[in-house]
């Protein structure tokens, strides 16, 4: 074999030699990267999950915290107190929940005013507001408190209906004190986010009302 054609294959079998080792190396790089990319998201997102759980129950603690302060304790009592004097009080409920619904988006009747406009009311409006201007956005969506029959007792905006009894996280937060609902669009508030709903106890301990509180996801 000539020294030629020696230098040509010697040069052939090396360049396919590191052709080989080339493709190696770079699977290899390539699935190392995959497995760095994928542990360091699943990082990513179980941080991600820890900042958001840390964030509900932080509003989750302050709610319960708030549910005991004078303003919803009198609120919810003065509520319940005349809807017990009520001799059907589920055919009032009906009544005024029928005129709600029938009541075009975009109006107020004077019950949902009243509702609006109560001293409860602009206390979970302020803290509303509160949050808004510390964190630069609407945090909390929508803010709703029922007495223990069902009917709204404060509002933050328009609910969606008077009656709340008949909702699944209502009732679910009168039989187990707390219930949080999964990321959703609230129809009331337009706000894409995480329903708490909290049950809330008079200070003899006796079942009083729901908290229903949209927090922004």
């Amino acid at each position: 074999m000539k020294i030629w054609t020696r230098l040509i294959l010697g040069f052939l079998i090396i360049s396919f030699l590191l052709a080989i080792f080339g493709y190696v190396s770079t699977t290899i790089s390539r699935h190392a990267l995959e497995t760095t990319i994928k542990e360091s998201s699943a990082a990513l997102a179980q941080t991600a999950l820890r900042e958001v759980d840390h964030a509900i129950f932080s509003r989750i603690e302050f709610f319960e915290g708030f549910s005991s302060r004078i303003v919803v304790q009198e609120a919810l009592e003065a509520s319940n107190q005349e809807f017990s004097k009520l001799s059907n009080p589920s055919d009032y409920i009906s009544q005024i929940d029928k005129e709600w619904t029938a009541l075009p988006e975009g109006e107020l009747s004077p019950k949902m005013s009243a509702l609006l406009n109560n001293p409860l009311a602009d206390e979970l409006k302020a803290l509303e507001d509160y949050y808004e201007k510390k964190y630069g956005y609407k945090v909390i969506g929508e803010i709703l408190v029922t007495n223990k029959y069902g009917a709204l007792v404060a509002q933050t905006d328009r609910a969606t209906d008077y009656y709340q009894a008949d909702e699944a996280w209502w009732q679910e937060a009168v039989k187990n004190d707390l219930f949080v609902e999964d990321v959703a669009l609230d129809k009331s508030s337009g706000v894409r986010g995480v329903s708490i709903c909290l049950k809330v106890k008079d200070r003899e301990g006796n079942f009083a009302g729901v908290f229903k509180i949209v927090v922004s996801s």
